[in-house]
């Protein structure tokens, strides 16, 4: 009877357990998908609902729901770019999946931090986590596991344009989305795939993928896999020198990218659309598709679309024969090409210097645990020895000074050891400047003699030239003159990590010259260094610019007879630039009122080095341009 009555209970126990976690995985599923939901609509209430998910689960006996839970969080910060955070939260859902032999959750971890991976450009780990993951969902014959794993490894082959390795795992995705008819999948399947045969230059295998992506993307009507396909298709047509049919393509793309407002897809199918009418000679549409691309282009910030807007400017007036406006453009493009290198320069150096302090923290944290340890044992055998306090004492200072020595060897060491790598990387960082230096040189700069060589070579050979051909053939020259003074001024600030302010006045003084060969004006720089500060290339290139800016306006519309240039440099100032001439003067409120390109480029160039930039003139009275910043700054 004893023994029924024990069998009766530990029944009764058991279910109720068990009737227990089956609630609380139903409970938590829920919440997981609640959280998913919401954070499309309010990230911030659904990350509020995952922390307090986290929290409950810590509790549960089975971890699989903490790691689920650190898996969600991981999203968030994934979302927000903290792809260091997100790794934490991963790397805590990877270690309860391991601890508990769930091999499916396992796969699942691989998988999200391989696309953490590829986001940060390491494509080495990124290959291995994927791989990792792969080979777990195969085993277990997981085919929706699979299908993202092999789509992510298809897509990053494609990226580091290997197509031959993601060919098989792309058409492997594809094969399960059609055994499971999942459709709103398949024709984003077939897109990959087509581009991995486009790599392979099997263009007429590309097409009829390309051509499956749209049927497939039209019978469910999903606008955004069709306007990648009709533009990609567009592409490929463009490659094969049928540009018609690429136009015609790239509308269809840019109709259904303006419906869904995709602005970020518009803009890039606008420069497609002005480059392929460069080729059809539509050059009213030309220049309109290349103007709307640089408009959305700076909307959404997208510096590499507004580059090639520019250079899309420039071959339209290429190609209308208005050489100096094509200059122009093509000036303003290799700015901000310029600009670029410097911005991702400046921020891996930013990077390499906040790892170096997080390191040099947690270094300085593990010292001094080590040291409040060494300290609490030397208090704990004061008292408990009595006998030997002394000896004690004494063995305790000596293995104290011991780790010291050691500890601060280990320190050294490992500073010495940073420093190298970021002198290493500074190193790097100089030898791709000096790399683009020498392109520009070699590559831009030959071809820029080249053309003024020929014009030279024109102008004196041709005998029968009119008054107005000679008139734009000295103007062509002159451009491209100018363009080639452009072109070593980048050269000499790329060459250069910093610029004393003495170097600058000098490299003013020389860019200048040609103005003092002018009957009608003369160009005086004078210097007053009375602490030769440094800036940085990017500073001393656009206070440059500005000057050259502002003596070329004083020479066009000032009527003036001298223009000064004053640098200066202290202790309060970093740099005071003054450009003065003696010249007509005019209105500002009314100069101002209208748009003028010349005065708002000025503006915008010393706000991007953090300059004041201040403009005074009266009608006859002359225009004084000040441009400076002080040390404090």
């Amino acid at each position: 009877m004893f023994r029924t009555i024990i069998l009766y209970f530990l029944v009764f126990v058991s279910s109720f357990l068990f009737s227990q976690s089956s609630k609380d995985s139903v409970h938590i599923k829920l919440l997981v998908d609640s959280v998913l939901q919401q954070r499309v609509s309010d990230a911030n209430g659904a990350k509020a609902k995952a922390i307090k998910l986290v929290s409950r689960c810590k509790n549960f006996p089975n971890k699989k729901y903490l790691a689920q839970s650190y898996m969600l969080m991981g999203l968030f910060y994934d979302d927000a770019g903290d792809y260091s955070t997100t790794m934490k939260y991963y790397d805590s859902a990877g270690f309860y999946y391991r601890k508990i032999n769930y091999v499916l959750g396992i796969g699942q971890y691989y998988n999200n931090t391989g696309l953490i991976f590829k986001k940060q450009n390491k494509f080495t780990e990124s290959v291995e986590a994927f791989t990792k993951g792969f080979r777990i969902a195969d085993s277990l014959g997981n085919e929706r596991l699979l299908s993202q794993l092999s789509n992510n490894l298809g897509i990053l082959y494609n990226d580091m344009e290997q197509p031959a390795k993601a060919l098989p795992y792309l058409e492997r995705t594809v094969a399960i989305h059609k055994k499971f008819e999942n459709t709103a999948k398949l024709g984003m399947a077939y897109q990959n795939l087509a581009v991995s045969f486009e790599l392979l230059n099997n263009f007429k295998k590309a097409i009829e993928v390309y051509q499956l992506s749209i049927k497939t993307s039209e019978s469910i009507g999903d606008s955004s896999i069709l306007q990648y396909s009709y533009d990609n298709l567009a592409g490929l047509y463009f490659k094969q020198k049928q540009a018609a049919k690429a136009y015609d393509l790239h509308k269809k793309a840019l109709n259904i990218a303006l419906a869904i407002d995709d602005r970020a897809q518009s803009g890039l199918i606008y420069n497609n659309i002005s480059e392929v009418c460069s080729e059809l000679g539509k050059r009213e549409e030309q220049l309109q598709a290349a103007g709307h691309a640089l408009e959305i282009a700076e909307e959404v910030s997208n510096t590499k679309e507004r580059i090639r807007a520019f250079a899309n400017l420039a071959r339209y007036y290429e190609d209308i024969g208005d050489h100096k406006k094509a200059l122009s453009f093509k000036q303003r493009e290799n700015d901000l090409i310029v600009k670029l290198f410097s911005e991702n320069a400046a921020e891996a150096t930013s990077e390499s210097m906040v790892k170096y302090e997080t390191e040099k923290k947690e270094k300085e944290k593990e010292l001094l645990e080590q040291k409040n340890k060494i300290i609490a044992l030397e208090l704990e055998n004061k008292e408990r020895v009595n006998a030997s306090k002394t000896k004690t004492i004494i063995i305790l200072i000596i293995l104290f000074l011991l780790t010291v020595l050691i500890i601060v060897f280990i320190v050294l060491y490992n500073r010495v050891r940073r420093q190298k790598q970021h002198l290493e990387s500074l190193a790097g960082l100089r030898d791709e400047r000096e790399r683009i230096s020498r392109d520009l040189h070699d590559n831009i700069g030959s071809q820029v003699s080249f053309i003024i060589h020929n014009l030279e070579w024109v102008q004196q050979e041709l005998t029968t030239k009119s008054q107005e051909e000679q008139k734009v053939i000295h103007s062509v020259n002159t451009a491209g003159r100018d363009l080639m003074q452009s072109i070593r001024e980048t050269i000499w600030a790329l060459k250069n990590d910093k610029i004393t302010i003495e170097n600058f006045g000098d490299r003013v003084y020389s860019s200048l010259k040609k103005y003092n060969d002018s009957p009608q004006i003369k160009v005086r720089v004078k210097q007053n260094v009375k602490q030769n500060n440094s800036i940085s290339a990017l500073e001393s290139l656009n206070l440059l610019r500005i000057i050259q800016e502002a003596v070329n306006n004083a020479f066009k519309y000032s009527q003036s007879k001298e223009i000064i240039i004053e640098v200066e440099a202290d202790e309060r100032y970093k740099y005071f630039i003054k450009v003065s001439d003696n010249g007509v003067g005019m209105n500002i409120e009314s100069v101002l009122q209208k748009d003028n390109y010349g005065i708002d480029n000025m503006k915008h160039r010393a706000s991007e080095i953090g300059s004041e930039f201040v403009m005074d003139s009266a009608p006859q009275k002359g225009t004084v341009i000040t441009i400076y910043k002080e040390n404090n700054t």
